[in-house]
């Protein structure tokens, strides 16, 4: 318990993120579907076992599913999860160019520097950037907020609602947005069921607010997506809005 009490930050979603800026501490060894990037200041290296490779640097970079653990924290970091972008295991040293990390304290300042890592992580050809926006994919992302809340969301309803095959629309979805379906509406559970949490609903409460069966649904999902409980992070986190 006490190792997770240093996890009091800020935290920012998005649409295949999430990045948390403030102290870590150590964990247990633990693995998760999100690909990890840790990024602390040069005079604090982080320490970490990743499989049976030991990592010390100011940026270490973990590729989902890979067990790790952290062994030496920092007093401050910023810590990015984005859905797997299936890189081999690495430091990768020009990510020297993003700096030291700063306090974040507010939403747009987050999602700038989300979108730095991510620049330099995610290759740029895994999105098509100058693709075309599609009507029904648009419609799509309208449609998504509310039968997030409702329940179980497939391609095939989708696809339904705004008049395509599930193939054309999961095809025309990536393209424009860079995340499968699937993967869109567990991130959007996700943040919907954290933002709920920050404005003091209960965890059971803000389970059901974003569509999971109960409060074991939505902690299932948060640890094997981050490696960490929901109290673990937000009791003593601020969660950032665009508001």
């Amino acid at each position: 318990a006490d190792q997770m009490n240093r996890w009091a930050g800020s935290i920012a979603f998005g649409p295949n993120w999430l990045l948390y800026n403030g102290p870590i501490g150590p964990t247990g060894a633990h693995a998760h579907h999100a690909d990890q990037i840790i990024v602390s200041a040069l005079a604090e290296p982080l320490e970490v076992e990743a499989g049976s490779q030991p990592l010390c640097g100011a940026v270490i970079r973990i590729p989902s599913d890979v067990r790790h653990s952290i062994r030496q924290g920092a007093g401050l970091a910023d810590v990015l999860f984005i859905e797997s972008t299936r890189n081999a295991l690495d430091r990768d040293d020009c990510l020297w160019r993003l700096g030291a990390p700063r306090a974040i304290t507010d939403w747009r300042t987050a999602v700038d520097r989300a979108a730095s890592i991510q620049q330099i992580v995610v290759p740029v050809d895994q999105v098509e950037s100058s693709a075309v926006a599609h009507p029904a994919v648009d419609t799509t992302l309208a449609l998504l907020p509310d039968l997030v809340v409702d329940g179980a969301v497939s391609a095939r309803l989708l696809a339904e609602l705004v008049g395509l095959s599930p193939s054309r629309l999961s095809h025309l979805f990536v393209r424009q947005t860079g995340v499968p379906i699937r993967s869109y509406v567990r991130w959007a559970r996700l943040r919907l069921a954290t933002e709920s949490l920050s404005h003091g609903e209960t965890l059971t409460s803000a389970a059901h607010t974003a569509g999971f069966s109960d409060s074991s649904h939505f902690s299932r999902t948060f640890r094997s997506m981050f490696g960490l409980s929901p109290t673990d992070v937000f009791a003593g986190s601020a969660f950032l809005t665009p508001d």
